[in-house]
Parts: C-alpha cells; sequence; structure tokens
C-alpha cells in the first residue's frame, strides 16, 4: 500500500514539472518574440 501511495505522488510531481516546464518554455517563446519581433508588425523608423 505504501509503495502504490508514494507511486501516485511520483506521477503528481511528474506532471507538474512537465507543465512548469511547458509554461516557462512559452514564456521564454514569448519574451523572445518580443525581443526579435517574430509574428507581428515591425515597425521601421
Amino acid at each position: 500500500m505504501k509503495n502504490k501511495k508514494s507511486n501516485q505522488l511520483y506521477k503528481l510531481i511528474l506532471i507538474l514539472s512537465f507543465i512548469s516546464t511547458a509554461f516557462t518554455c512559452f514564456v521564454f517563446y514569448g519574451w523572445l518574440r518580443d525581443v526579435f519581433n517574430f509574428g507581428g508588425t515591425i515597425t521601421i523608423e
């Protein structure tokens, strides 16, 4: 029984780490897009 409980906790930690990694990549991509103006209107002054 104890092994099954720790296995569920392991799955939860794995899912949480996956979500946080995906969120970090998404934020980093958004920041890069802002810096290099990807996919936006490029204004040349």
